[in-house]
């Protein structure tokens, strides 16, 4: 996966994270936190990035096809250490501290998945820490 090397510079968020990575050289690694992607320069999609990417989704933007087939195009095109991660039951909120604010009101609104917070963020923090 991601080489030891590769550890000096992360940088985790989302399509932030992806855009600043093809500009800086000094980033090594990126996690890219369930990533809206169409706001993406078009010359990032084609060109990909040269370093490791981490890109993690929930299930509902997994399902939102525009996102998703942009997804795959960069995925196809970065560095061959990059891997998708998708983790199941879980809403864009739950790449965040979001869901500690409410958990029933949160599910309700549907802004994060049916999985426990805990347990999506152990899940979330464990595959970014054994990746990097």
């Amino acid at each position: 996966m991601f080489t030891p090397s590769a550890r000096a510079r992360v940088l985790p968020s989302g399509a932030t994270a992806l855009q600043t990575s093809y500009a800086d050289p000094r980033v090594r690694v990126c996690v890219a936190l369930d990533t809206w992607m169409l706001p993406l320069e078009p010359e990032l999609i084609e060109n990909g990035l040269h370093i490791p990417v981490l890109f993690q989704q929930g299930d509902h933007f997994q399902r939102w096809e525009e996102n998703s087939s942009v997804k795959r195009k960069l995925v196809s095109v970065c560095s061959k250490e990059s891997v998708l991660f998708a983790l199941r039951k879980t809403r864009h909120h739950n790449f965040s501290d979001v869901p500690w604010l409410s958990v029933p009101v949160l599910q309700y609104m549907r802004t994060i998945g049916r999985i426990n917070p805990d347990v999506a963020l152990r899940i979330i923090l464990n595959k970014t820490i054994l990746s990097v």
